[in-house]
C-alpha cells in the first residue's frame, strides 16, 4: 500500500513482510522544515526497528553533504526495495580511511564510531598522495556542490529588519583577524541602518570554528582564499580546525557549535546552508563589488557550481590523482567569484574503491553493481534536483552527469573484469 500526506510524506509498505518504508518527496517552500526533519526522524527509526531484507550498502563519510546523500537514500528506497542503504554523517577523513581500511587507516583510539566498513564514501577535502600510494584504487568523482553560510549572533539584529551585508573580502578578513570588532568603518559603512540602531557596537568579533577536520571547513578556507591573498597565504586551505593568528573559539560539528552562536552574542561562523536555515540562524547577505546582493540559495549555487565546473577540466569526470596542484588542475576546487554566484560553494564527491578483490569481507561483486546503480539514478533522477534545491546545493549538469557515470561504470571492476559487463544498468 502507498499513502501521502499534504506535507508530501511518502509512506510504503510491502504486504505481508513487515518491511515498511517511509521517504521524503521533497516540496518546495511550502513544506516546514520541522515537519521535514520529523518525518526524516521518523523513517530513521522505522528503518532501525522493521526487519531487514535485502541487499546492506552502509554508507558515510562528510557532514557537509549528509542530509543530501541521506534524503536522496529515502527516495531512492521507495523505487528500490531490494536494496538497505544507510549513510551516516562523521567526515570526510573518517569516510575515506574505513574506505582504506578502518584498523590500519584510522585513528581506532579517537574514532570509534560506526559503522567501520563503507561502500562508498562522501568526501569534500582532498585525497593526498599518501592515500592513492596506501590505496591505489581509490577514486574521487564529482557529486553535487552545495554552500556553506556564514551565521552570526548581533543581540538587537532580529528587531531591525535589516541584513546584515559583508563582502566576501569583508569575510576572510575578519576570519583571519584582520578585521576584528563590530564598529570596524568597513562593517559600518555596508551597514548605516545597524550602525545608526547601534546594532554594531564595539564591541570584540567572536570567531567560532569546527573543532574536527572537516571537509565544510575545507571548502570555506578555499572560498575565502579566493578573495583574500593574505588569508591564503596565512590561514591556508586546509580541513584541519588551524587558524593561524586568529583566536579561535572551537566547537565540535553540529548543533555543539549551533548552540553556542544562539547563545553567545557576537559571534560569527560558518555552518552548512541548509544546517543555518533548519536552526534558523541568522545568515550574513553578501554583497558583490557591483552592488549585488544574495543569500544562499539552490540558483546561485547553480551558478557557482557551473563556474567550479568548467575549472576542473581534465578532472572533470573523476580522478585518482593526488591533490598536488602540480598535477591536479583544478580538481577540488571551491569558491565563485560570479556576481550572480554563491562565492562560498564547494563540490561533495563520491569516494570509491574501484577494484573489489582489495575490499574487506562482505564487499562483492552485487555490492559494486549496486553502488553504481544508485549513482546513476542519483545523477539523472528529478526528485534528487529537488531536494538538491531544497537544501542549498546543486546537482552536475544532465551532459556532465552522463560523462562522470560512464566514466564510473568503466572504472568500476569485479574481479578485474568491468562491474557491468553483461548485466543491464535499470535501476
Amino acid at each position: 500500500m502507498d499513502s501521502r500526506n499534504d506535507y508530501g510524506v511518502y509512506l510504503s509498505a510491502v504486504e505481508g513482510s513487515q518491511t515498511v518504508r517511509i521517504g521524503l518527496r521533497r516540496r518546495r517552500q511550502q513544506d516546514s522544515t520541522s515537519i521535514k526533519q520529523q518525518a526524516l526522524n521518523i523513517a530513521l527509526i522505522v528503518a532501525l526497528m522493521s526487519s531487514v531484507h535485502g541487499l546492506q550498502i552502509q554508507a558515510g563519510g562528510s557532514s557537509f553533504a549528509a542530509r543530501m546523500y541521506q534524503q536522496a537514500i529515502l527516495e531512492y528506497a521507495l523505487i528500490n526495495k531490494d536494496i538497505q542503504m544507510t549513510y551516516t554523517s562523521m567526515s570526510s577523513s573518517r569516510g575515506t580511511c574505513r574506505l582504506m581500511g578502518y584498523s590500519d587507516n584510522c585513528d581506532t583510539e579517537k574514532d570509534r564510531q560506526q559503522p567501520t566498513s563503507l561502500s562508498w564514501s562522501g568526501s569534500d577535502s582532498l585525497l593526498t598522495q599518501s592515500h592513492y600510494a596506501r590505496t591505489p584504487d581509490l577514486h574521487m568523482y564529482p557529486a553535487i556542490a552545495g554552500a556553506v553560510a556564514v551565521v552570526f549572533n548581533l543581540p538587537g539584529w532580529r528587531s531591525q529588519a535589516e541584513e546584515l551585508y559583508l563582502t566576501p573580502a569583508i569575510v576572510a578578513r575578519i576570519f583571519r583577524a584582520d578585521i576584528s570588532n563590530w564598529a570596524h568603518p568597513e562593517i559600518a559603512e555596508l551597514n548605516p541602518k545597524l550602525h545608526a540602531a547601534g546594532i554594531l557596537p564595539n564591541a570584540s568579533i567572536r570567531v567560532v570554528a569546527r573543532a574536527d577536520k572537516s571537509g565544510t571547513t575545507f571548502v570555506f578556507k578555499k572560498s575565502l582564499s579566493k578573495f583574500d591573498d593574505e588569508f591564503s597565504s596565512h590561514i591556508g586551505t586546509s580541513s584541519q580546525p588551524s587558524w593561524p593568528g586568529v583566536d579561535v573559539m572551537f566547537r565540535p560539528k553540529g548543533f555543539p557549535l549551533v548552540s553556542y552562536v544562539l547563545d553567545t552574542p557576537y559571534t560569527i561562523s560558518y555552518i552548512v546552508a541548509s544546517a543555518a536555515r533548519e536552526w534558523s540562524l541568522p545568515m550574513v547577505t553578501i554583497r558583490q563589488p557591483d552592488g549585488t546582493t544574495m543569500a544562499p540559495s539552490g540558483t546561485n549555487v547553480q551558478v557557482a557550481m557551473v563556474e567550479l565546473w568548467l575549472g576542473l577540466g581534465s578532472n572533470a569526470l573523476g580522478s585518482n590523482q593526488a591533490s598536488d596542484t602540480t598535477t591536479n588542475g583544478g580538481f577540488g576546487d571551491a569558491g565563485a567569484r560570479g556576481v550572480l554566484a554563491w562565492p562560498f560553494t564547494g563540490f561533495s564527491y563520491l569516494v570509491i574503491r574501484t577494484n573489489t578483490t582489495q575490499y574487506e569481507a562482505g564487499e562483492n561483486c552485487e555490492t559494486r553493481r549496486a553502488v553504481v546503480k544508485f549513482w546513476r539514478w542519483f545523477y539523472t533522477s528529478t526528485a534528487v534536483s529537488d531536494i538538491a534545491n531544497d537544501e542549498v546545493m546543486s546537482p552536475l549538469p544532465s551532459l556532465a552527469a552522463e560523462l562522470v557515470l560512464q566514466q564510473l561504470e568503466q572504472d568500476v571492476a569485479c574481479e578485474a573484469e568491468p562491474a557491468f559487463k553483461g548485466v543491464s544498468k535499470s535501476t
